[in-house]
């Protein structure tokens, strides 16, 4: 009994924390976002990009596919946007949610 109780706390402690991070809820009719009780207003196109990487999860956004959400060609378009994003939730909830990946793009690293 002890060797099992010894073997469930070393697996336990093993495994990675987490950082909490509260629900972001997506409102797409008034493009707001909410998390706890804080709400914020968004763009469309910052809507349509939060949105896109909330949907691909870790799969991430890459730059062409940013560049052809936002039909914005070779422009940096996409990294502006990446970059207000960023600004705004980090200030009004306090974490950082989009994650830049080398050789990848952007992921969405918070939960819904």
């Amino acid at each position: 009994e002890f060797a099992a109780l010894g073997g469930s706390v070393q697996a336990q402690a093993s495994a990675p924390i987490q950082p909490v991070i509260k629900s972001l809820i997506l409102l797409e009719e008034s493009r707001c976002v909410l998390m706890g009780n804080r709400q914020i207003s968004l763009t469309d196109k910052e809507f349509a990009v939060l949105d896109l990487l909330v949907q691909k999860g870790e799969t991430g956004v890459g730059k062409q596919e940013l560049s052809a959400l936002l039909h914005a060609g070779d422009t940096n378009e996409g990294q502006v946007y990446i970059c207000h994003l960023r600004r705004k939730l980090e200030h009004a909830f306090g974490v950082r949610l989009i994650k830049t990946v080398r050789n990848k793009g952007y992921v969405y690293v918070g939960s819904v």
